[in-house]
C-alpha cells in the first residue's frame, strides 16, 4: 500500500544526458555521411562510453552477505530487493489544480491520460488551454466487489557483488515519459542509494489509461510529478534496506495468443513478436520469490475513452502482475517491441457470472497471460554469470514536422526538453520553462545493454519498435536469450526500420490525420531514427564491425543476412501490396468483375517474370557479389576507409 510521504523538492533534472551544443545541420550532415561512408563510429558521436566510466564504483561485499551465503551453502553473488507504491492522484489532483503560466497568468491543470485524443495546449493560460480530451473523473477504478485497482510504481534493486555492479529497474503504469521525467526518476533512486543515475532503467508499461507524462494529451498536475519522485525515492530506500542474497532464473517461450500484428501485412510471414520472458529472483536461503519480472509484446489499449468517467488504470498489466504475485514476492512488467503488436486473447472463464466491462476483460487477459507463462513447458535456466552494464547515448534528429510543431507550441514542456541550450539553465527563463516554445532538432537518448555473462542479455529500447527491428537487436547476440525492454530509458515514439517506413497507408484506413496515412509513422521522430540507433547505439553495444552499419535490407542483397530481406524485395512487395489494395477498394465500389479494377492488380511487378523484373541486378544464386566487392569505389578504394 502507499505510504504517506511529504513532497520533496524536484531533483536536478539536468544532471544527466544533456545534448551536445553543436549545429543541428552540421551534426545531421555529419551523421548521414557517417552512415553512407561507414566511417569510424566515434566520428559520428556514436562510440560507446568507456566501460570504466559506466560501471559503478560499488562497495565491496559486506561481511554479513558472505556469511549468509556460506550459512545456506548456496553460492550466489546476486543480491536484490523490491518495493512498490500506489501513485493514484489525490482529490486535489483529480479536481485539477491552478498552475502559473505565462506572465503570471494561471490555468486549471487537469489530470489527463495518454494514448487517446489530443491535448497540446496545457502550457498556456486559460482560456487558451482548453481540454480537448476528457480528464479523469476519479482516482482509480472500484470493482463490483468494492476492491480498488490502482496504478503503481515498482522498484527492483539488483547487485552482483562479484562484478561490483549495481542497478535498478523501475516501472510505472503510464503511456510513456519524457526525458525530464526520466531524469527525475533516476535522480530519485540515486539520491537514496549508491546506484549511478545512468544505471537506473525506468520503463513505462504503456497503458493507454496511464498518466500523460509526455504532454501530447494534456499533461498532469505538477504536484503529482513531485509526489511520483517522492514515492520512487521512498520505495528505493525501502528496497535498499532490504537487500538479500538471491538466485536468478530465466524462462522464455512463444505465444501468439495475446497479441495481433497491426501493421499492413506486406509479407505473409510478418507478425508480432510472440516471445514471453520471465526473470525471477528467489531468496537464496528460503527459496521464497522476491520478484517476477515479465516481458511481453502487446499494446495495453483496452481501457479506452468510452469509460465514463475515465480513471487511471494499468490495463491488462494489473491482472498479470497480481497473478504472478500470488506465488509470492513483487511482480513488474516491461513491454517490448510493440509498434506492430495489439493486445489480444485472454477471455474470462465465467462470463455469465461477471460484469464484462473493459476492466474485467483486461484483468482476465492479464491473468491468462500470467497462467500461460507459468504453465509453459519451457526450460528454466539458472543465471549465474557476472552482471555487467554498458550505456551509450545516441543523437537523433527529429524530422517529424508534427512533433516539431508540438514542441514549438510548448506541448512537451515540463515533460521533455531537448533544447540545445536547456531552458532551465537560463536566468528568468527557468521560471518560465513551463510555457516557452522549444526548438528541438536533435534528441539525445540513452540505450543500454545489461549482461549476465553469456546466459542472458537485457537491452533497452527508447520507444516502441517493430518486431523486425527487435529481431535485428536479437541478432547481435543470436545464441543468448534476450529480453527487450521497450519504452525504457526514454519514450521517443515509434521506431520503424527505414525500409518499412511509409507515411502512406495503402489499405486506405483512417489514419492519424487523413485516410491513407500511417499512424505509427506520424507518431515517430522520423525515418532516420532506426538507422541512427543501429549505428550509434546497438552496434557499438555489441562491438559489431563497421560492415554492420550498412542497412540490413541493403546488405541482404549481397550477403546471407538471416531473416532480413533485400531492399529490392521490400520495394517490390510494397508496390504490389499497394496496387492490390487499390484493386480491392475498386472492386468494393464497382464489383468483382470490373475490368478497370482488374488492371490495378498487377501482381508482383518486380518479381521474377513481372513487368519490372529486377532479378538481374542481384542474382545470389548465379552471380553472387560479395559485400566487400559491392563496397569498392570506381578508383579501387573502399567505402569503409
Amino acid at each position: 500500500m502507499s505510504h504517506p510521504v511529504s513532497p520533496s523538492p524536484l531533483p536536478n533534472l539536468w544532471a544527466f544526458s544533456q545534448p551536445a551544443l553543436i549545429s543541428p545541420m552540421r551534426w545531421l550532415s555529419r551523421s548521414l555521411v557517417c552512415i553512407a561512408a561507414l566511417s569510424a563510429l566515434t566520428a559520428c558521436n556514436g562510440g560507446r562510453l568507456g566501460e570504466a566510466a559506466n560501471e559503478l564504483p560499488l562497495n565491496q561485499p559486506r561481511a554479513d552477505d558472505v556469511a549468509d551465503i556460506g550459512d545456506t551453502e548456496t553460492l550466489t553473488n546476486y543480491r536484490a530487493a523490491v518495493a512498490k507504491r500506489i501513485v493514484a492522484p489525490n482529490e486535489s489532483q483529480v479536481a485539477g489544480e491552478e498552475e502559473v503560466r505565462l506572465l503570471g497568468q494561471t490555468t486549471l491543470q487537469n489530470f489527463h491520460l495518454g494514448g487517446f485524443g489530443l491535448g497540446p495546449l496545457q502550457s498556456y493560460p486559460d482560456p487558451i488551454n482548453i481540454d480537448l480530451t476528457d480528464p479523469i473523473g476519479a482516482a482509480n477504478y472500484v470493482r463490483a466487489d468494492g476492491e480498488s485497482e490502482y496504478i503503481w510504481v515498482r522498484v527492483l534493486l539488483l547487485e552482483d557483488i562479484s562484478s561490483d555492479t549495481r542497478l535498478a529497474f523501475v516501472t510505472l503504469d503510464a503511456i510513456g515519459a519524457g526525458n525530464v521525467i526520466q531524469n527525475g526518476v533516476r535522480n530519485a533512486v540515486a539520491s537514496v542509494t549508491d546506484i549511478a543515475p545512468e544505471n537506473v532503467y525506468f520503463g513505462q508499461t504503456h497503458s493507454h489509461a496511464g498518466p500523460d507524462l509526455q504532454g501530447l494529451w494534456g499533461g498532469v498536475p505538477a504536484s503529482w510529478i513531485v509526489d511520483l519522485y517522492a514515492n520512487v525515492s521512498d520505495a528505493a530506500q525501502e528496497a535498499a534496506a532490504a537487500m538479500r542474497p538471491v538466485t536468478l532464473s530465466i524462462k522464455q517461450f512463444e505465444t501468439y495468443e495475446f497479441n495481433n500484428y497491426r501493421r499492413p501485412r506486406v509479407f505473409p510471414d510478418e507478425d508480432a513478436d510472440p516471445t514471453a520472458s520471465l526473470l525471477r529472483a528467489r531468496d537464496a536461503e528460503t527459496g521464497d520469490l522476491v520478484v517476477s519480472l515479465m516481458q511481453y509484446n502487446a499494446h495495453p489499449t483496452s481501457v479506452g475513452t468510452d469509460n465514463d468517467p475515465r480513471v487511471p488504470h494499468p490495463d491488462y498489466v494489473l491482472g498479470l502482475e497480481e497473478s504472478l504475485e500470488a506465488d509470492g514476492g513483487m511482480a513488474m512488467y516491461f513491454n517490448g517491441p510493440i509498434a506492430d503488436a495489439s493486445g489480444s486473447g485472454g477471455g474470462c472463464e465465467n462470463p455469465d457470472e461477471l460484469e464484462l466491462d473493459d476492466y474485467v476483460r483486461v484483468r482476465c487477459r492479464g491473468e491468462a497471460l500470467a497462467s500461460a507463462m507459468l504453465l509453459a513447458e519451457a526450460q528454466t535456466i539458472e543465471i549465474t554469470g557476472p552482471l555487467t552494464v554498458r550505456n551509450v547515448q545516441a543523437q537523433l534528429p527529429i524530422s517529424n514536422p508534427i512533433l516539431l510543431a508540438a514542441a514549438l507550441i510548448g506541448s512537451f514542456n515540463r515533460y521533455l526538453d531537448y533544447s540545445l541550450v536547456p531552458l532551465s539553465s537560463v536566468p528568468f527563463l527557468a521560471e518560465q520553462v513551463g510555457i516557452l516554445p522549444q526548438v528541438i532538432p536533435i534528441a539525445t537518448v540513452s540505450v543500454s545493454r545489461i549482461s549476465f555473462g553469456d546466459q542472458l542479455e537485457i537491452v533497452t529500447i527508447p520507444g516502441e519498435t517493430t518486431n523486425t527491428f527487435g529481431q535485428y537487436i536479437k541478432s547481435l547476440a543470436p545464441d543468448t536469450p534476450m529480453i527487450l525492454m521497450g519504452l525504457t530509458q526514454d519514450s521517443m515514439g515509434y521506431i520503424l526500420p527505414e525500409e518499412e517506413f511509409n507515411y502512406v497507408d495503402a489499405t486506405g484506413g483512417t489514419g492519424l490525420i487523413l485516410p491513407f496515412t500511417n499512424y505509427e509513422e506520424y507518431v515517430s521522430m522520423g525515418p532516420l531514427t532506426a538507422p541512427l540507433l543501429r549505428v550509434q547505439a546497438y552496434n557499438p553495444l555489441f562491438d559489431m564491425p563497421l560492415d554492420a552499419n550498412l542497412p540490413p535490407s541493403l546488405a541482404a542483397c549481397y550477403t546471407d543476412a538471416g531473416n532480413e530481406r533485400c531492399l529490392l524485395d521490400d520495394v517490390s512487395a510494397q508496390l504490389s501490396y499497394i496496387m492490390a489494395s487499390y484493386a480491392d477498394r475498386c472492386k468494393e465500389q464497382l464489383g468483382e468483375d470490373n475490368q478497370i479494377c482488374g488492371l490495378l492488380a498487377m501482381g508482383n511487378l518486380y518479381g521474377t517474370g513481372g513487368l519490372l523484373d529486377l532479378s538481374s541486378l542481384v542474382d545470389l544464386e548465379n552471380t553472387p557479389i560479395s559485400l566487400s566487392e559491392a563496397m569498392k569505389t570506381e578508383r579501387g578504394g573502399d567505402l569503409k576507409n
